[in-house]
């Protein structure tokens, strides 16, 4: 998926959005009318945008709706009382995948804490396990601290090279707070 730079988030104003898959027959319908939805990719509002003359084509099989970030990242993982160690590779604000010897179900709930490149790191409370395969988890968060998601979303549009992105008016003052997922 590309990103939409022109496309400016209602809720945040950040134009850092990323086109979503359409859903229903009303999307498709009003799609003809050059409306279509997006997700911003840092506080995660879908919304739809008029764009004129714009078309886009139907979207290829990854229907991701965040921007996935090429590294890889040390993670030490908790389930219940066991840890493990591994990696989670190409994280987004919403999820990445985990590489580790942890042997899951899909639906269970972890705790990760994941360490930044620049030595600071991310605590996610609650990430769920929606897809297992031989080595790895792919995981959803779906409960991190205010302050835990801004680092990660920080970390995120640095790394997608979209800081220059921000919002006039942040560049005055501090962010808003995004809610714990």
């Amino acid at each position: 998926m590309i990103l939409a730079r022109t496309v400016e988030c209602p809720r945040c104003r950040w134009r850092v959005v990323q086109r979503s898959p359409r859903t229903g027959l009303f999307e498709r319908l009003i799609s003809l009318l050059y409306v279509y939805p997006f997700r911003c990719q840092v506080c995660t509002y879908r919304f739809r945008a008029w764009r004129p003359g714009t078309r886009y084509s139907r979207q290829s099989d990854d229907r991701r709706e965040y921007a996935r970030v090429e590294v890889r990242l040390p993670v030490v993982a908790s389930f219940h009382r066991s840890h493990s160690t591994g990696e989670l590779i190409g994280p987004s604000v919403r999820g990445g995948t985990l590489e580790t010897d942890l042997q899951l179900p899909e639906g269970a709930l972890i705790q990760l804490e994941i360490e930044l490149p620049d030595g600071k790191s991310v605590a996610v409370d609650g990430a769920v396990v929606r897809s297992v395969r031989a080595g790895s988890l792919g995981l959803s968060f779906t409960w991190m601290r205010v302050p835990e998601r801004a680092r990660l979303e920080a970390f995120v549009i640095g790394a997608l090279g979209l800081a220059d992105d921000v919002p006039a008016a942040e560049t005055e003052t501090e962010r808003p707070e995004t809610s714990g997922g």
